[in-house]
């Protein structure tokens, strides 16, 4: 009988039977064997659990490409399932169809097989998402060989998107501070916490003159203007412990290579380096033009308005100094005509003649304002200035305090001023007169010198000057005065020609107002240089004088030549002035008209044309001017003689007087033979 089959023992035991083991070493064989086998599955589900949840895809390819394992993550990172890739090619899988068309010829040509064993290589490409996003990878091969012998290779696939986004961007930042760096026209640096020099951009080289390389790993404070090193270097201790930027940039000065100052405009911001360490960057511009056409536009301002304050308060004194005239032409008139009919030895004489006395001061301060207004009369001549200050020597020295020294350095070959002796002497009296006061101030006194000599004056020149935006280019002749005295603030040179503005405390202040109006009149301009406790200085330039000849005219007649008598058309509507004139006229033996407005001049004229003799017209009448009835009545008749009458000065009438040889003017106020001598003069034509 055949024996019963034996079923094919696979365990421990029947190995270990058929290599002669006994039944007790079967048993521990198998026993290892079970462990083993534990051991590899509980490994397997640990590999499988960490391919699951990893971020990177793992796979193992063979040296033909051949996937032989990929990780179970591959829908989550690549987008496609790892089923989709069993037993394919790396060339055919869903990967090399979406890798960037610009990346793909590197991939293709990617051969990690040819390096050296064991070295590993790394690969970056673009590559298409399932959802259709691009996305970077970073792919990491390292070779091996099997236990078999077979080259194969581990592949761990990152998806590197974000850090490559964030490289990208910095390159970006960092080549676009490059280029704006190199093309801007500011200064760009980048300061330690100690504040060392770490970067500058190119344009310092235009801004500064060093260049770059020159000045980093220095500390450029150095360069700073010695008054702003300190405060500039607490704002830089200030900025590194702040946040965000700076406020508004500071304004300061930086030594450039060729000694000068530039004004440099700038802030900073802070930052941490990725050391943790604190830098600062700051952009700069050069703002040394700015400013200096700013200063320059402040000035002109300035100028501007000060020639405007001039103007209004010259049309201002104008029209006191012309109600004024107005005022004292009666009471001249009247207290001459009152002491004309007095005896000699008549007690009221004496209070008409201070009356007289005093109209006649009121007028020279109505001058004084018609001076400072630019509007009084010049009478212009060739003047030898110094000969007028040595003429005047005895009356300057009287004007001077004993307190003071007055020394002369007059040129002798002086060019002749083009100017009115007697407005030039008012000048350096009133000039002298102010610095013998500005010395007397001090204890002890001090020296006043009078010079001249010539100047010539340009547009630069005549910047800081006076009147000066009003003065042509050219050589002036000028005489000065100098003092030892207190000097002046900022706050009274701007007010010292202001009339009425005075620091004594007694007087009009008008000296400087008048000596500004006459030196406007001449076409001149003043240099003033004053510090306090120093003294003062101030240079009158006057035009240098071309050849004045004298007009040869016959003396003219006087009020003792006139042939009175016959009809004058007196208008004014002053009702003082006009009666005054009406008065003088009828006892001189004129029959007198009178109107008292322009309109009632004209039509009184026309009523009377063939009988008036003269008529004398206030220029300023309200309705029809003065100016225009002498035009209305020279339309009447062209042989007529008249009289213009104004409160202001000679220089404000009308060109065409000079040009009418019937026609002539008259200042208020007038003593009654002044009026007398001006129809004198006319009717004797």
């Amino acid at each position: 009988m055949r024996a019963a089959a034996r079923p094919l023992v696979t365990t421990g035991e029947s190995v270990a039977r058929n290599n002669g083991v006994g039944v007790g070493e079967k048993s521990e064989s198998r026993a290892d064997l079970l462990v083993e086998l534990e051991t590899l599955r509980e490994a397997d589900s640990r590999l499988r659990r960490i391919t699951e949840h990893a971020s990177d895809l793992l796979a193992e390819v063979d040296r033909r490409g051949r996937l032989l394992f990929l990780s179970p993550n591959a829908e989550s990172v690549v987008g496609y399932p790892a089923a989709d890739f069993a037993g394919m090619a790396l060339s055919d899988t869903p990967i090399m169809h979406n890798v960037h068309p610009d990346d793909l010829g590197r991939f293709q040509s990617f051969h990690p097989f040819d390096r050296s064993p064991h070295a590993r290589a790394v690969q970056l490409f673009r590559y298409r998402h399932a959802d259709g996003s691009w996305r970077w990878f970073e792919s990491r091969w390292q070779p091996f060989e099997s236990d078999a012998g077979e080259q194969r290779a581990i592949v761990v696939a990152r998806d590197v998107t974000e850090r490559e986004k964030a490289v990208r961007a910095l390159r970006q930042s960092e080549e676009r501070y490059r280029v704006v760096s190199e093309t801007t026209s500011d200064l760009v640096v980048e300061l330690d916490a100690e504040g060392r020099l770490l970067f500058a951009s190119a344009s310092i080289e235009q801004v500064l003159g060093y260049s770059a390389e020159e000045l980093v790993g220095t500390t450029p404070f150095n360069l700073l203007h010695p008054e702003q090193v300190e405060p500039l270097t607490e704002r830089f201790i200030q900025r590194l412990g702040a946040s965000g930027r700076s406020g508004k940039g500071a304004v300061f000065r930086v030594r450039h290579r060729d000694g000068s100052w530039r004004w440099l405009r700038g802030g900073g911001v802070n930052f941490e380096t990725a050391d943790g360490e604190t830098h600062v960057v700051a952009v700069m511009s050069d703002v040394t033009e700015a400013l200096r056409r700013e200063a320059e536009r402040s000035k002109l301002e300035d100028r501007v308005q000060e020639t405007q304050k001039l103007e209004s308060l010259g049309v201002m004194a104008g029209g006191v100094a012309h109600d004024f005239n107005n005022l004292l032409t009666p009471i001249l008139g009247e207290a001459s005509l009152s002491l004309m009919e007095l005896p000699a030895d008549s007690a009221v004489r004496r209070r008409i003649e201070r009356i007289q006395r005093a109209a006649h001061h009121a007028s020279t301060l109505t001058n004084q304002l018609l001076d400072y207004a630019g509007i009084g009369t010049l009478d212009a001549e060739p003047v030898d200035l110094s000969k007028l200050v040595r003429e005047m020597g005895e009356l300057l020295q009287t004007a001077v305090s004993k307190q003071a020294v007055l020394s002369y350095d007059l040129a002798a070959d002086l060019p002749a001023a083009r100017g009115d002796p007697r407005l030039l002497s008012q000048v350096v009296v009133n000039l002298l007169t102010n610095a013998s006061e500005a010395v007397d101030a001090r204890p002890g006194g001090g020296q006043i010198n009078v010079r001249n000599g010539t100047q010539l004056l340009d547009g630069a020149r005549r910047a800081g000057l006076v009147l000066g935006e009003e003065a042509a280019d050219g050589e002036y002749v000028y005489f000065e005065v100098e003092d030892a005295g207190c000097g002046m603030t900022a706050e009274t040179r701007a007010r010292i020609f202001d009339p009425f503005f005075t620091t004594k405390f007694t007087g009009r202040g008008l000296g400087l107002a008048a000596v500004l109006g006459i030196v406007r009149k001449h076409g001149g301009s003043i240099e003033i240089d004053s510090e306090i406790d120093r003294g003062t200085r101030i240079r009158v330039l006057c035009p240098i004088a071309a050849s004045l000849e004298a007009d040869g005219l016959p003396p003219r007649p006087g009020a003792e030549d006139l042939r009175a008598g016959g009809l004058v058309l007196v208008a004014d509507d002053d009702d003082g002035a006009r009666e005054i004139q009406q008065e003088i006229l009828t006892r001189a033996g004129f029959q007198v008209l009178t109107a008292r407005d322009g309109g009632e001049a004209v039509e009184c004229f026309r009523a009377h044309a063939d009988s008036i003799r003269l008529v004398l017209l206030d220029r300023t009448m309200p309705g029809i001017s003065g100016e225009e009835s002498l035009d209305a009545i020279r339309g009447i008749s062209a042989q007529v003689p008249i009289v213009l009458v104004s409160g202001y000065s000679r220089e404000t009438a009308p060109a065409r007087l000079e040009e009418d040889a019937l026609c002539a003017f008259l200042q208020k106020p007038f003593l009654p033979e002044t009026l007398l001598g001006k129809v004198a003069e006319l009717l004797a034509i």
